[in-house]
C-alpha cells in the first residue's frame, strides 16, 4: 500500500512537471492563435494530461488542485467541434468527478449543474449506469426543494432504465425515495404500493433488507401503527450495530431509529444514534442539530435545547427544506413552553399552524398534479396499446389480402379464404368497437371527476367568501368601539395621534380612552397573537374598562389595572391551566386636568417621552401581564409611577408590533432601538403629520414583506 502511494505521488509530480511545460509557452512556440489551430494534436495532447493529472488528485483527495484542470479540460471539450466518442467519455468522467468534489464540498448548486449536463451526455453515449446515477441525484434535488411531481415523474422515468440484475440496486433506492415523496405529501396508496414493489424486488443482500425495513418504518410511523413499529425497529437495531453495513447504508436506519425513538419519547435511545450520526456526518448539522434539540427537550433539559436551537439559522432552513423547518419549529415551541413563554409560544403556534396549512395546500395540489401526471401516463399507455393494436390490425389485413390471393390460386379452397376473410373482418370490427366503447367510458369517467372537483372549488370558495364577510363586519364593530378623536380632548393637551394597523381584518391592539372626575385615561392594549382570539380579548378589556368608569369613585392607574386584572382573569378563567395563558400586555395613562399630574401603570409594556430639546426618556413597566397565571407574576404588584412631563413634551404609548416587524435587507426585526429613533424624529414633526410619517418608515422597513403583528403607536403632545 505504502509502496503503491509512493509510486502515485512520483506520477503525480511528472505530470505536474509536464502540465507546466505544455502550459508555460516557449519562444519558439508560436503565439499567433490561427498558428494554434493548425496545432490540434499538441492541444489535444496537453488538454488529457490536465486530464489524467486532475483524475491522479481526485484520487488523493486534492480536490482544490484538481478543481481548476477540470474546468479546463472541460472548456476545452466544449470548444471543440467535431469531438470523437473517446473524448466524450472523458468529458463526462471529468463532469461526474466535477460533482463529486462539489458535493464533498457541500456546493450542491453547481454539483447539480454538473450532474444535469453529466445525464444528458450519458444518455448520449448510452451509458445507462452513469445516467441514472446523475438523475437519481437531480431528482433528489428536487425532492428535497418540494417540486415532488417532477421529481416522481423523473423516478418513473428511471425505473424503465433498471431493468437488468446489475442495476437492482438503483431501482431499490428510486422505489425508496419515491415511497418517502408519496408520504410526505400523504398519498399513503401510492406509497404502499411503491413499498410493495420494493418487497418483490429485496433479495438476501443486508443494505436491500436495511433500505426495506427503513421504509417499513417510515410507513408504520405515517400510519401510526405502533405495532408495526416495534416489530420493525426489533430487526433494525441489530444492524445499526454492524458498522460496515450501515456505512454503506449511508446511516438512513440511525436517522429513522432517532426520530422513533424521540416520537416514542425516549431521548436516551435516540441521543444514542443522534451521536453516531454526529460522527460520522459533521458536515450536515443542521438535521443533526435539530433531533438533538428536541431529544433534550423531551429530557427536560431546556437550557441544552435552547442553545442548539439558537445556533440555527431558520431562514435559510425555512427556504432549503420546509419539512425540517416544521420540525425546527415543533421544538421551539415545546422549548418556550418549557420555559413559561407562553407569549412567544403561542406566536410559534400561530407560525406553525401557518407553514401546516400551506404544507396541506400544496400536499393536496401534489396529489391533484400526481393524478393528473398518472391519467396522462395512463391515457398515454392506452393509445399505445390502440396504436400497436391498429397497426397489427393493419398488418393482419395484408396477410389476409395475401392469403386471399394465395386461394385465388388454389382454385380449390376459394370458399374457405372468403370464409376466414369475413370472420376476420367481424372479429377486428367488435374489438374496435370494444375500445370506442373503454374510451368513452373513461371520457364520461374523466368527466364526472372534473365535475367533482369544479363543486369542491365553488364550495371552498363560498365557505370563504362567507368567512371573509364575517371577519370583516366584526372588524367593523371592533372599530366603531375605538373612541373618537373628541375623547381625548383635555386641556393639558395640544394634540394626539393615533396609528393603528392591524395585522388582519380584526385585531388584538386597540386604544381605551375614559373619563372619572377630573381624570382621564388612556389605555393601550396589546391581548395574546392577533386576528379573531386577539380582537375577542380586546373587546372584553375594553367592556371592562367602561364598567370600571361607569361605576364611577376615585380610582387611580394601579386600582384601574388590578381591578382589570382581576375582572379579565375572572372571565376567562385563566386560573384553570387547561384553558391556556391568555393575557394582555397593557400601559394606562392618567391626566389630571385640574391638577396637571401624569401618572402611569404599565403592564409589560415601555413608554418613550420626547422632550422639546429632542431628548428621549424611557420608562419601564411591571414584568406581569393582566390576566396572567403564573403565580409567581400574580405577587407583583402594579407599580404606579408619576411623570413629570412639560410644555412640548410628546409622550409615546405602543404595542410591540412595531419592534417586532420583520423588513430591512436581512429580513431582521425592526427593534426597539430603532423604533425609539423614529420616534425621536417624528417628534420634531406637526402632530397632524406623525400619524404618515410613522406609517412611511414601516412600509419602507418592511418592504415586500408580509406584515407579522398588530401595530398600535398613541402620541400624546403636551
Amino acid at each position: 500500500m505504502n509502496n503503491r502511494r509512493i509510486i502515485s505521488l512520483l506520477l503525480a509530480s511528472l505530470l505536474v512537471i509536464v502540465g507546466c511545460e505544455v502550459d508555460t509557452p516557449s519562444p519558439a512556440e508560436p503565439r499567433d492563435l490561427a498558428q494554434r489551430v493548425a496545432l490540434p494534436d499538441d492541444l489535444r495532447q496537453r488538454n488529457l494530461i490536465k486530464f489524467d493529472l486532475a483524475c491522479n488528485f481526485g484520487l488523493m483527495g486534492q480536490a482544490e488542485a484538481a478543481t481548476p484542470l477540470l474546468r479546463q479540460f472541460i472548456a476545452y471539450c466544449d470548444s471543440t467541434l467535431g469531438i470523437d466518442r473517446a473524448l466524450q467519455r472523458k468529458k463526462l468522467q471529468a463532469h461526474t468527478l466535477f460533482a463529486a468534489i462539489l458535493h464533498e464540498r457541500g456546493d450542491e448548486k453547481n454539483a447539480l449543474w454538473q450532474h444535469m449536463r453529466a445525464a444528458r451526455l450519458a444518455k448520449q453515449l448510452d451509458d445507462a449506469g452513469t445516467f441514472v446515477a446523475s438523475r437519481r441525484f437531480v431528482c433528489g434535488v428536487e425532492a428535497a426543494t418540494g417540486n415532488y411531481i417532477s421529481a416522481i415523474e423523473g423516478y418513473r422515468d428511471l425505473l424503465g432504465y433498471c431493468q437488468p440484475d446489475s442495476m437492482r440496486n438503483d431501482k431499490v433506492a428510486i422505489l425508496n425515495a419515491l415511497q418517502s415523496i408519496f408520504l410526505a405529501i400523504g398519498n399513503t396508496a401510492e406509497a404502499d404500493r411503491s413499498l410493495e414493489e420494493l418487497r418483490q424486488i429485496v433479495g438476501d443482500d443486508e443494505v436491500e433488507n436495511a433500505i426495506l425495513l427503513v421504509a417499513e418504518l417510515e410507513n408504520g410511523m405515517a400510519e401510526n401503527d405502533l405495532t408495526r413499529q416495534r416489530q420493525t425497529v426489533s430487526r433494525l437495531r441489530p444492524m445499526a450495530e454492524n458498522r460496515e453495513l450501515a456505512e454503506r447504508n449511508g446511516l438512513g436506519l440511525h436517522y429513522r431509529l432517532a426520530e422513533y425513538y424521540i416520537a416514542s419519547r425516549k431521548p436516551d435511545s435516540a441521543l444514542y444514534y443522534i451521536n453516531i450520526i454526529a460522527a460520522a456526518t459533521p458536515n450536515n448539522p443542521t438535521r443533526t442539530a435539530i433531533l438533538r434539540a428536541h431529544a433534550h427537550q423531551i429530557a427536560g433539559h431546556t437550557r441544552a435545547a435552547s442553545q442548539l436551537v439558537d445556533k440555527i439559522d431558520d431562514a435559510q432552513l425555512r427556504q432549503n427544506d420546509i419539512t425540517l423547518y416544521d420540525k425546527f419549529l415543533e421544538v421551539c415551541i415545546a422549548i418556550e413552553q418549557q420555559r413559561g413563554n407562553h407569549h412567544a409560544a403561542y406566536e410559534l403556534k400561530h407560525q406553525r399552524t401557518k407553514l401546516l396549512d400551506q404544507l396541506a395546500t400544496e400536499n393536496l395540489s401534489h396529489n391533484i398534479a400526481y393524478s393528473r401526471l398518472a391519467h396522462r401516463r395512463d391515457t398515454t399507455i392506452l393509445a399505445q396499446r390502440i396504436r400497436m393494436r391498429q397497426q397489427q390490425l393493419e398488418l393482419d389485413r395484408v396477410s389476409s389480402w395475401q392469403r386471399f390471393w394465395s386461394l385465388i390460386l388454389i382454385t380449390s379452397v376459394i370458399a374457405l379464404g372468403i370464409a376466414y376473410v369475413r370472420w376476420k373482418t367481424r372479429t377486428i370490427r367488435n374489438r374496435e368497437i370494444a375500445i370506442e366503447r373503454q374510451n368513452e367510458i373513461l371520457q364520461l369517467e374523466i368527466a364526472k371527476r372534473t365535475d367533482i372537483l369544479k363543486r369542491q372549488e365553488l364550495e371552498l370558495r363560498k365557505k370563504n367568501e362567507t368567512l371573509l364577510g364575517e371577519i370583516s363586519y366584526a372588524g367593523h364593530i371592533q372599530r366603531t368601539m375605538m373612541p373618537t378623536a373628541d375623547a381625548f380632548d383635555c386641556p393639558q393637551l395640544v394634540g394626539h395621534v393615533v396609528f393603528h394597523r392591524p395585522c388582519s381584518l380584526i385585531s388584538g391592539d386597540f386604544y381605551w380612552v375614559g373619563r372619572i372626575g377630573t381624570k382621564l385615561f388612556v389605555g393601550c392594549g396589546d391581548a395574546t397573537g392577533h386576528g379573531v382570539p386577539g380582537a375577542f380579548i380586546a373587546i372584553v378589556s375594553a367592556t371592562i374598562l367602561n364598567d370600571l368608569v361607569a361605576a364611577g369613585g376615585e380610582q387611580s392607574c394601579g386600582q384601574m389595572v388590578e381591578m382589570l386584572d382581576a375582572e379579565l382573569r375572572h372571565i376567562l378563567q385563566n386560573n384553570d391551566n387547561a384553558h391556556g395563558n391568555d393575557s394582555i400586555d397593557f400601559t394606562l395613562l392618567c391626566i389630571d386636568t385640574q391638577s396637571g399630574l401624569v401618572q402611569a401603570t404599565l403592564a409589560r409594556h415601555n413608554i418613550f417621552i420626547v422632550g422639546s430639546d429632542g431628548q428621549m426618556r424611557k420608562i419601564g413597566g411591571t414584568k406581569r401581564s393582566i390576566g396572567e397565571q403564573e403565580p409567581e407574576f400574580i405577587k407583583r404588584p402594579f407599580e404606579v409611577q408619576t411623570i413629570d412631563v412639560a410644555a412640548g413634551d410628546t409622550i409615546y404609548l405602543s404595542s410591540d408590533g412595531y419592534e417586532s416587524q420583520l423588513g430591512g435587507p436581512d429580513n431582521k426585526k425592526f427593534k426597539r432601538f430603532r423604533f425609539a429613533e423614529t420616534l425621536s424624529h417624528v417628534s420634531r414633526l406637526p402632530i397632524d403629520q406623525q400619524c404618515q410619517a410613522l406609517q412611511s418608515a414601516l412600509d419602507q422597513w418592511r418592504g415586500q414583506t408580509d406584515q407579522t403583528d398588530d401595530v398600535l403607536v398613541i402620541g400624546l403632545k403636551f
